[in-house]
């Protein structure tokens, strides 16, 4: 998901996030997403992040069943 939006240029600054492998793989941005995931566990207690976690995903959830009913 982060190297799509990297790759339409939604976010400016992500830009070097798009480059893929040979593979087609997104290896930058997996490497980002690793990076931020470990620095949330290593930085703050599970507790406090899960809620934040849970809310942005049923956001994303919300926002993707929106547009598959605007487009059907």
């Amino acid at each position: 998901m982060l190297q799509a939006i990297a790759a339409d240029g939604i976010i400016p600054f992500l830009r070097p996030f798009a480059v893929t492998s040979k593979n087609g793989e997104p290896r930058r941005a997996l490497f980002l997403t690793i990076a931020i995931a470990e620095a949330g566990v290593l930085l703050a207690n599970v507790d406090y992040i899960a809620p934040i976690i849970t809310m942005l995903v049923l956001m994303m959830i919300h926002m993707l069943v929106a547009v598959i009913f605007e487009y059907s």
